[in-house]
């Protein structure tokens, strides 16, 4: 083999490498940005004690035209912790975080899609027990 052979063997290799490390780069920019949404926080109860098991879901905003397929959900972990996220977001319009645990009111707001909302403090309230009608 020449040595011109080994040269474009040479430049054909770093130029397939600079390919792939642009479309790894552009694949990884869709899946975790790109109009992405992310919740990180901590869920409590009202006595600022730590749920753990509480389902988080991130779902689209029934207004907008484009929705998130399907709605994610994740459960709270130690000291009530959660982080959710989702890439390809609609750019506009928003997402709805819902946090809900048995027992428990749940938890709905609206948010706008494609930034990062860290430090949530969610408060969960008790549900007030359901009182039998006793005069049917």
């Amino acid at each position: 083999m020449s040595t011109r052979n080994v040269t474009l063997a040479g430049r054909f290799s770093s130029c397939y490498a600079v390919c792939f490390s642009i479309l790894l780069l552009t694949a990884t920019g869709c899946i975790l940005g790109d109009g992405g949404t992310e919740f990180r926080g901590n869920v409590f109860d009202e006595d600022y004690k730590p749920i753990v098991g509480a389902d988080v879901t991130m779902l689209s905003d029934p207004a907008n035209k484009k929705r998130l397929l399907p709605s994610w959900t994740i459960q709270t972990i130690a000291e009530g912790k959660f982080r959710i996220r989702r890439g390809h977001a609609p750019v506009k319009g928003g997402i709805i975080l819902e946090v809900e645990m048995v027992g428990y009111e749940p938890y709905s707001k609206r948010y706008e899609a494609g930034d990062i909302y860290a430090n949530l403090f969610i408060v969960l309230k008790k549900k007030k027990p359901e009182v039998e009608d006793l005069t049917k």
